[in-house]
């Protein structure tokens, strides 16, 4: 049965390649995902890159019924307030384009729209995580999740906390990164570059 936005345990920001690729992961772990872009044109290509993953796999790795569960595990939307106001939504990933004028923009949104208790990652590779934290109202809930390349095949993973996060944040990034098949890496700070 398809899930509805109260089902979305974690949503991913960003449907570009590693955005589809960490619906996909979390998808073929069992969960329900929602998957949130700007654009109806950027979420068609997102749901192509994750329709080809599938296809590619389908009686290799997945039986025709696992690809169809897999499929149905994924909601996207464009409608911010639609995806973040989820009753189950316990984590958001951010997995945006590299530009932290975009990234800011997305988290202090995040924040105003999401329940208080949502930790809100971000995948960056390269951006300092704090600044991200900073433009928040709850700097004790934002965390570093960065998945290698792609996500849905390699299971290399590394999360940190920011200069504020809780305990209790970090090890919800680890709780996620295992349950979604990944060796979770601790670093001792969000990259800085």
């Amino acid at each position: 049965m398809k899930p509805t936005w109260n089902d979305i345990e974690l949503l991913i920001v960003g449907a570009g390649t590693m955005g589809a690729s960490l619906a996909q992961t979390y998808a073929q772990s069992g969960f329900a995902v929602g998957l949130l872009d700007v654009s109806d044109e950027f979420l068609r290509r997102g749901f192509e890159t994750i329709e080809r993953e599938l296809d590619g796999a389908k009686g290799k790795i997945f039986s025709p019924s696992e690809t169809r569960a897999i499929r149905e595990r994924i909601l996207g939307t464009t409608d911010y307030p639609e995806a973040c106001k989820g009753k189950n939504l316990k984590l958001v990933i951010e997995a945006a384009t590299e530009r932290l004028d975009i990234k800011r923009e997305i988290f202090k949104c995040l924040d105003s729209l999401t329940a208080s208790h949502v930790v809100l990652a971000s995948n960056s590779s390269s951006l300092d995580t704090n600044i991200l934290a900073a433009v928040t109202n709850r700097p004790d809930k934002v965390v570093w999740m960065h998945y290698f390349y792609l996500p849905h095949k390699n299971r290399a993973a590394e999360y940190a906390g920011t200069d504020t996060a809780s305990d209790e944040s970090t090890a919800s990034a680890r709780k996620y990164l295992k349950l979604g098949g990944k060796i979770p890496t601790y670093v001792r700070g969000s990259r800085k570059g």
